[in-house]
């Protein structure tokens, strides 16, 4: 049967067996793969008991066993089949030879080679002319744009030389920042003509900076500090001029003397400049602070977030700074004094965090403070100039091609 159902075969084949009445060359189209055969066993024992082996050789892989007379077999792919069936009566004594009917499934069109070749020639021409029309729509376009090009450019080059000047002015006008915010910080002779030997190894991340160092002496007391405003750049130079000026109010106050009660008064100042703001204040310094006294080397230390090392012979001891910022905000910080007398040939070490928070460009880790710490104690009997150059070479060294992160400052005075 086909589709279940009684059919004309001589409507498919033919050439029928009268026998049978089944096709001898069959071929069925793609769609008709819904077969059903049915046969039936001759027993005159016991025909209950026959029972039926078959298989469709192309589709089963093995022989059934059943004793059912119908064998059912749907969505047969397309292919060459026979139809395989044998019968055994009740001592399981199997038929000799098995009655067989051979039969084909043809492909469907679109599976054919004839198709296919079609298929890919209708697609070869198509994309051929899809070719043909985008290389003459893109020649088309490509005059378009080039007259625009020419257009834009001319306009690019006008706006190009419009901004060329403007980042000329800037840069020009960043220049003589940075000259103006120099002349606040003393020049090293000057310092060189209070010290036996004077380090300043100071590298802006930007044109202008938000650290900076200062000193001022008065008789026989000096003044030396090193300081980190918010920020850097044009926002932290800035800064720092407004915080220098509070210090160098707050240290002519003070008459050089008492650095706590310098950084109270400063801090003063500098809250009242940045409270008309009317907002909580986050803008300030980190500072260390030192007087010291060339008659009996006392040296007078107070920080706000920035402590200092001193090196002796025997080892570097590190002094700790007030956990209070300079301006931060309205709160009432308590800055205290540490009082230690120098020895001749001791190196006093004052710094920002710009160095030791540098990050390198593999695992991005920063250099540290027991870094820097551990480069600055070997340098005991090192020269200023040579000290410069190790300091220099480390930190690019470390920074690598990563960005400079912050501004750079450290200052060593042998005393």
């Amino acid at each position: 049967k086909l589709n279940s159902l009684e059919t004309n075969w001589s409507v498919f084949s033919p050439n029928i067996d009268p026998w049978s009445g089944l096709p001898k060359s069959l071929k069925l189209e793609h769609n008709q793969n819904h077969l059903t055969f049915e046969f039936i066993g001759v027993s005159l024992k016991n025909p209950k008991l026959v029972t039926y082996q078959w298989k469709l050789d192309g589709f089963d892989e093995k022989w059934i066993t059943s004793k059912s007379r119908v064998a059912i077999y749907s969505n047969i792919p397309p292919g060459e089949y026979v139809f395989r069936v044998k019968a055994a009566n009740s001592d399981m004594v199997w038929s000799n030879v098995a009655c067989s009917m051979p039969f084909e499934i043809n492909r469907p069109y679109w599976e054919t080679w004839w198709f296919r070749a079609c298929i890919i020639v209708v697609i070869g021409l198509a994309i051929y002319l899809y070719i043909l029309f985008r290389i003459k729509s893109f020649k088309t376009k490509q005059k378009e744009l080039e007259t625009i090009v020419n257009v834009r450019t001319l306009e690019l080059r006008k706006q190009l030389t419009i901004v060329d000047e403007q980042n000329r002015k800037i840069v020009d006008s960043l220049e003589y920042a940075k000259f103006l915010q120099n002349s606040m910080l003393s020049p090293i002779d000057e310092l060189k003509q209070n010290f036996d030997d004077v380090l300043i190894y100071y590298k802006p991340k930007d044109i202008v900076s938000g650290d900076f160092y200062w000193y001022a002496r008065f008789n026989n007391i000096s003044v030396i500090a090193v300081a980190d405003c918010t920020g850097h750049g044009v926002p932290g130079a800035i800064i720092s001029i407004i915080c220098e000026n509070a210090l160098r109010q707050a240290v002519t106050e003070c008459k050089y003397c008492n650095p706590a009660e310098i950084l109270n008064r400063t801090n003063s100042y500098v809250i009242e400049k940045f409270a008309k703001t009317q907002r909580e204040i986050h803008h300030g310094m980190e500072i260390a602070l030192c007087t010291f006294n060339h008659n009996t080397n006392e040296l007078t230390f107070s920080g706000a977030m920035l402590g200092i090392f001193i090196l002796k012979k025997s080892g570097l001891i590190k002094l700790k700074p007030s956990i209070y910022r300079v301006g931060w905000d309205l709160s009432t910080p308590i800055f205290t004094n540490d009082v230690f007398i120098l020895e001749k040939d001791d190196i006093l070490y004052l710094f920002t965090d710009g160095f030791y928070d540098q990050f390198e460009p593999v695992n991005r880790k920063k250099f540290s403070l027991a870094r820097l710490k551990d480069i600055l104690q070997s340098g005991n009997d090192v020269a200023a100039d040579e000290m410069y150059g190790i300091l220099d070479k480390e930190f690019n060294r470390w920074k690598g091609d990563y960005e400079q992160i912050d501004d750079v400052l450290v200052v060593g005075i042998k005393i």
